[in-house]
C-alpha cells in the first residue's frame, strides 16, 4: 500500500463504516492518521487484473 492509493483505500474504509462491519470509528482518518501507526512493508492492497483495487 503506497500514498498513491489512499483515495481508494479510503473509500473502502468509509463503506467499512457505513455498513458497521469493518470498525467501530464514525469517520475516515486523514491518510496522515491512517498510514502512521503501520509498517510500510506490511500494508497491502488487494487488485483485480485490469488494476482495480479490491480490498
Amino acid at each position: 500500500m503506497k500514498p498513491t492509493d489512499w483515495a481508494e483505500v479510503e473509500r473502502i474504509y468509509a463503506a467499512g463504516i457505513a455498513n458497521g462491519n469493518a470498525t467501530f470509528a464514525e469517520a475516515t482518518p486523514s491518510m496522515e492518521d491512517f498510514f502512521a501507526p503501520r509498517i510500510p512493508r506490511l500494508n497491502h492492497v488487494d487488485v483485480d487484473m485490469v488494476g482495480n483495487m479490491l480490498g
